[in-house]
């Protein structure tokens, strides 16, 4: 307790309104850093999303931060990445088709509401992104991997649609209902059919921005299939995934929110492949509490 008495500082409290004097002293901790490691020890605590708010809108205002990146799904962010950008849809509608209850929060909404904001007087190099990292609920990657495909190569859409159709129904029924043998089965098409895309890829334009990338998009659903099927797991994915989003969006400084195993110096890790890459460009801060309680929910055989 000496220790810590010596070292820490105190917060004034959680609420992203407060001054950022209190936060200072991370300035000199995030010297150099171009992303800094969120983490949580449960997903269900109010002060872990009200508190990332605050450390968001510190890091955008007084250290040049652009974006956030969370333990959500790469491909149903993107709705929630059009709305903070352009205004597109409504907001709860882009929060909860993302997928994962447990960021289905006012929280989050307050998160978003001024991420909009900020972004209406930003200028285009300032403005605001958000970006997910994790494997599941693929609607609109499969959509644009689909779509992609009846331009590029229409004579391989229709055995694709039912492949993909396949993994949807697979990937609806996770965490608790998907059949590891069905994933499984589908592996080696999942993966040619990845091949094919990538090779193809390098031979038609790109997207205009890097997350309508049919090719990564494909790229994401081959993750999903081989996490399911007994292979590299979500963790190294999500890693892999935050990295390929510094090489599109080169400088770009991102606040990566996940659970705190998934962002510690640990190979396999979000924060073991930043490490990898950044060096002490990356910075991990992990989080705990001492007392209260928090918010779950018992996931029944049907979902």
């Amino acid at each position: 307790m000496k220790w810590i008495r010596q070292r820490a500082w105190p917060l004034r409290g959680v609420s992203p309104d407060l001054p950022h004097r209190d936060l200072a002293p991370l300035k000199r901790a995030f010297a150099g850093v171009q992303v800094v490691g969120t983490g949580e020890s449960n997903h269900g605590a109010s002060e872990y999303q009200i508190f990332k708010h605050r450390l968001f809108r510190f890091l955008v205002e007084e250290m040049g931060f652009t974006a956030i990146a969370i333990e959500a799904s790469y491909s149903s962010c993107k709705a929630i990445d059009d709305y903070v950008v352009h205004g597109t849809g409504r907001v709860e509608d882009a929060l909860t088709g993302q997928g994962y209850t447990l960021w289905d929060t006012v929280e989050m909404v307050a998160l978003l509401e001024w991420m909009r904001e900020y972004n209406r007087s930003a200028k285009p190099a300032r403005m605001v992104r958000f970006f997910g990292l994790d494997v599941a609920y693929n609607q609109r990657g499969r959509e644009n991997v689909l779509a992609w495909l009846k331009r590029h190569a229409p004579d391989r859409a229709s055995a694709a649609e039912t492949l993909l159709g396949a993994m949807r129904e697979e990937e609806y029924k996770w965490p608790s209902r998907t059949n590891p043998a069905r994933v499984k089965a589908m592996l080696a098409d999942i993966q040619a059919l990845a091949g094919f895309v990538r090779e193809t890829g390098r031979k038609v334009p790109p997207a205009a921005d890097p997350m309508e990338d049919a090719v990564w998009d494909m790229a994401v659903i081959e993750q999903w299939v081989i996490a399911n099927a007994g292979g590299t797991g979500r963790g190294e994915w999500m890693g892999r995934n935050l990295n390929h989003l510094l090489d599109c969006y080169p400088g770009m400084k991102v606040l990566v929110s996940a659970f705190n195993s998934h962002i510690a110096h640990v190979p396999g890790s979000v924060g073991g492949l930043a490490r990898e890459k950044l060096g002490k460009g990356y910075y991990s801060l992990a989080a705990e509490f001492g007392a209260g309680s928090f918010r779950v929910r018992t996931l029944d055989p049907d979902n």
